[in-house]
């Protein structure tokens, strides 16, 4: 009995620290086998007791891996009560250029000159804008030896933010501040911006729709 008994405790010396470091040795587990044939059939289950009580402690004791939490992106800013949501691409679709103190302006609108539409003005969810001119040729509306006017002409790009209140959009490019109002006209919504230019002593009028 006490052979027997060393035989245990020699077995399990062995086996708790292959059992920690997932040893996979034949040459030891042979070396088991033949200890393992010696012990009688309580002995070999109270050394299974034991090693499942330590996996189990082991297991337990493990620090458990840290969830993977992924940052929440912000969300786009949400227009006021009641008022239209800018966010998305327009296109021009009329310019209408007036000089100051004239009551006769002109209108250019994207059904005779097309190429009008080009123009697109994005509005994201960031707080950004961009205007862009996307066509690759120069649009005219008015093109004569002495004198051309034109409407987008190909590289046009310009960055800026945007702000709302209400139904006003605040576009900021440079530091310099021009407000657009949106409306809906017929189920169709547009932005209507107009600019003053001083050097041309003129006022344009642009109307984009989505």
């Amino acid at each position: 009995m006490k052979k027997q008994l060393l035989l245990f405790f020699h077995c399990a010396a062995w086996l708790l620290p292959l059992l920690i470091l997932n040893c996979r040795c034949q040459q030891n587990l042979a070396y088991f086998r033949k200890i393992l044939i010696g012990m009688n059939r309580k002995q070999i289950l109270i050394l299974c007791f034991v090693l499942v009580t330590v996996a189990a402690c082991k297991k337990n004791d493990s620090t458990p891996t840290p969830p993977i939490i992924t940052p929440t992106p912000p969300s786009p800013p949400s227009p006021p009560d009641n008022s239209i949501n800018p966010v998305g691409v327009w296109s021009l679709v009329s310019s209408i250029s007036q000089q100051i103190n004239d009551s006769a302006p002109t209108t250019y609108t994207s059904t005779d000159y097309p190429c009008i539409s080009d123009n697109k003005l994005y509005i994201n969810s960031d707080s950004s804008f961009k205007r862009k001119y996307l066509s690759a040729d120069t649009c005219y509306v008015l093109n004569t030896p002495s004198y051309s006017i034109s409407i987008g002409t190909p590289g046009d790009s310009t960055i800026g933010t945007w702000k709302q209140s209400a139904n006003t959009v605040f576009l900021n490019f440079r530091n310099t501040i021009s407000s657009a109002n949106l409306s809906t006209v017929n189920g169709v919504t547009q932005i209507i911006e107009r600019d003053t230019v001083t050097v041309l002593n003129m006022v344009v009028t642009d109307i984009y729709e989505k």
